[in-house]
């Protein structure tokens, strides 16, 4: 898997699988006879290579043609990726991938669909048949919002709570998405439920479906894109524990930098 300098290896191993180490290449170089095959640079002395080797074996090759991932199985934003990135970051990519089982379908059951659109069901609900008034800003009712917030676990992203005209800002967001699909309407100073939202109001598992075909993409520009599916995939793939400092490291690669600096931290990559 280490074929250039930079390649980076994320190992667990112990009777519980508590400790971890990444296994880098810092440098490729012209072997002598009597050079030592592997030698430990940093960290604890006992590196058990055997161990290493027997645990790695579970990876694969990480080269793109031993990987088995059929490329026409994976989303087409993914495929064009995977097209177009050569070298050590195209390698990772597919393995990620392969690791992530991108290639076989998504199994959504009955409740993880319900919870998935528990927002949406939350707020059509408040509204229900006979619809909910509105307050002289145009908003939701600070009791009304108290009640939604609470019911979705959010209070403590409740900023600015009891300024007048404060709705909060997740509320906003939930409201413009349903009016976006088609399941409310603003009417005289009255949120209604629109005669779709009335179908799905008591059926989460119908709104489900009916939302995750009208999704699409929202990053602008294939940039972005690219930089959403790698974070995707190395939050799905199983060998890294914390996603973040690895996908930092392979937008830094592929140019994918705020402000013209690389990403050096979580915070710099949950801002991103």
């Amino acid at each position: 898997m280490l074929c250039e300098s930079g390649d980076a290896i994320y190992h667990r191993y112990g009777t519980r699988q508590e400790w971890q180490r990444v296994i880098r290449l810092e440098a490729v170089e012209a072997r002598g006879p009597d050079d030592p095959r592997v030698e430990c640079v940093g960290g604890p002395k006992s590196l058990d290579i055997e161990a290493v080797n027997l645990t790695l074996s579970g990876f694969g090759q990480g080269s793109a043609a031993e990987v088995q991932l059929d490329p026409e199985e994976v989303p087409e934003p993914l495929q064009r990726i995977m097209k177009w990135e050569t070298g050590r970051i195209g390698r990772q990519v597919t393995h990620l991938a392969a690791q992530a089982m991108i290639d076989r379908p998504v199994q959504i059951d009955k409740p993880l669909a319900i919870a998935a659109v528990q927002p949406f069901s939350r707020l059509l609900a408040l509204i229900g048949n006979d619809g909910l008034e509105l307050n002289e800003y145009g908003d939701i009712p600070p009791v009304d919002s108290a009640v939604l917030f609470h019911r979705l676990g959010m209070n403590p992203y409740w900023f600015g709570r009891g300024r007048a005209g404060c709705q909060p800002v997740p509320i906003t967001f939930l409201r413009q998405a349903a009016e976006r699909h088609d399941l409310i309407t603003r009417y005289l100073g009255r949120l209604e439920l629109t005669a779709l939202g009335r179908d799905y109001v008591n059926e989460p598992l119908g709104l489900f479906w009916y939302l995750a075909e009208r999704v699409t993409f929202t990053a602008a520009g294939f940039r972005q894109e690219h930089a959403a599916i790698m974070i995707y995939l190395l939050g799905a793939a199983t060998d890294t524990d914390d996603p973040a400092p690895a996908v930092a490291r392979y937008l830094d690669d592929m140019d994918l930098t705020p402000d013209d600096h690389p990403f050096n931290t979580t915070d710099d990559l949950r801002r991103r």
